[in-house]
């Protein structure tokens, strides 16, 4: 996944003339989002009791883990869900 997305910004610089500062920023955003997914990951592989008793909850243990500039980009993500009629914009926190 991450290779394709990596030829798609490469071929996009190659052929479309894109600001490569940009493509750079948007690659920092996608290792920046591995780091967390990485430690989203380590907090379930805890015991639950233990995570539970220590952290409380997954936000807890993101704030703990993650830099500051992680978590900005954490509290600006936002999931779209389709709701029948309309799209409902709800913060990554609230869901997990």
């Amino acid at each position: 996944m991450m290779a394709h997305i990596l030829f798609q910004c490469a071929s996009a610089v190659c052929f479309y003339r894109i600001n490569s500062g940009e493509l750079e920023a948007q690659i920092n955003k996608l290792h920046r989002l591995k780091r967390i997914i990485a430690c989203v990951r380590h907090y379930y592989s805890l015991h639950p009791n233990f995570a539970k008793d220590t952290y409380g909850t997954l936000e807890n243990y993101l704030q703990q883990h993650i830099a500051e500039y992680d978590w900005a980009l954490l509290t600006q993500l936002q999931i779209i869900k389709p709701d029948q009629d309309a799209i409902l914009h709800q913060s990554v926190l609230d869901i997990a």
